[in-house]
């Protein structure tokens, strides 16, 4: 029986999911990194359809407090200022802001010593993801994958392939040969494929020659 695939996707909406990503992510604010992580995670929250990233703890270099509740606020000066995220509204539109959460979590405030700076960080209340924060995008300064930054909002790596320039360290061996290195590769990365170099090389790329080995096949040729 054939399966629509807007009914597959939209099956788990309503829970919290994430993909592992290959890139190096970092995120800048007040000219400072808050984190650098190779362990990143892209993460849907409930009813999102846009992803944030989450990185691991052990790689955020800011502090992480938690917020303190707001004050209520009661008479003429009380205003709804978030939407109420337990309306039937199957999907939450990406003009709802970070600090709205469908899910269970604890929100944070990520600030660098010495700066007066801050990050909106949220830390869900999840087993798989207990031990990672997810930052607002919005709040943050700049955002980079490998050496690139990237503007409005993670993309969804189920429908795109992208390519980064990087400063990792590169290089392609055969048979115990160095046929390339370079540490200025382009990365591709593509939907549930590992992460590979761009056919172009780029500058600082350095080529050996290598002399094919001399094969002991001989093809036999007709009788003289």
């Amino acid at each position: 029986m054939g399966v629509r695939v807007r009914d597959l996707l939209g099956r788990h909406l309503g829970e919290l999911r994430y993909e592992p990503t290959a890139k190096r992510i970092r995120g800048m604010l007040d000219g400072q990194t808050l984190f650098d992580s190779r362990k990143a995670l892209l993460v849907w929250e409930p009813r999102r359809v846009l992803p944030t990233y989450a990185v691991p703890v052990g790689d955020v270099a800011c502090e992480l407090v938690p917020e303190a509740p707001a004050p209520a606020v009661s008479g003429p000066e009380a205003k709804i200022e978030l939407p109420d995220v337990a309306t039937s509204a199957p999907v939450l539109s990406p003009t709802v802001p970070f600090r709205v959460h469908a899910g269970a979590g604890v929100p944070l405030t990520g600030r660098m010593p010495g700066s007066a700076a801050a990050a909106e960080a949220f830390r869900p209340d999840d087993a798989d993801l207990r031990d990672y924060v997810l930052f607002s995008f919005d709040s943050l300064d700049a955002w980079l994958e490998e050496d690139e930054e990237i503007i409005g909002h993670p993309r969804d790596p189920y429908w795109r392939v992208d390519r980064r320039r990087s400063s990792l360290e590169v290089e392609l061996r055969l048979d115990g040969h160095t046929l390339a290195s370079t540490k200025r590769p382009m990365l591709v990365f593509e939907t549930m494929l590992p992460a590979t170099t761009s056919r172009q090389t780029p500058s600082g790329c350095r080529l050996s020659p290598v002399t094919p080995a001399r094969s002991a096949r001989t093809r036999a040729g007709p009788a003289t």
